[in-house]
């Protein structure tokens, strides 16, 4: 496989996803030989799609996912230039207060809490907040 600098740290040790990533972006080695179960399509696909470059071929392969994950990988592997790629993730932003204090109270999820807030009253809220306050400063 030539001199490369990216090596695995055992072989017996299951690849990550972004050492994939790494392996197609940056060093261009092959590390896909018999680690298919490891190869998670929607993980890499999304992790190079933040990159400008990538983004054709991300939704190319997001169309045809029935493709076998390795001709994917092989395809990404010949299709995009060797560099380094920083794509920032997409981070969800923060619940508002109230969701939190209700999946606190009653043990809901996200979806639940945001389907029942409306429902509370502000007076039901500061019942809330009151009864679950934990004391010190804020």
């Amino acid at each position: 496989m030539g001199d490369s600098s990216f090596k695995l740290l055992s072989p017996y040790i299951m690849p990550s996803p972004f050492d994939f990533v790494k392996s197609i972006s940056e060093t261009k080695e092959n590390i896909f030989d018999g680690n298919e179960k490891d190869y998670n399509n929607f993980v890499i696909n999304k992790a190079l799609s933040f990159n400008v470059d990538c983004v054709f071929v991300a939704n190319e392969l997001n169309k045809y996912s029935a493709v076998p994950k390795n001709a994917q990988y092989l395809l990404w592997l010949n299709s995009i230039e060797k560099k380094r790629r920083y794509g920032k993730w997409v981070k969800r932003d923060s619940l508002p207060e109230d969701i939190e204090l209700i999946k606190e109270a009653y043990g809901y999820s996200d979806a639940k809490a945001m389907t029942v807030l409306p429902l509370l009253s502000d007076k039901q809220l500061l019942e809330l907040k009151e009864l679950l306050s934990k004391g010190g400063k804020k």
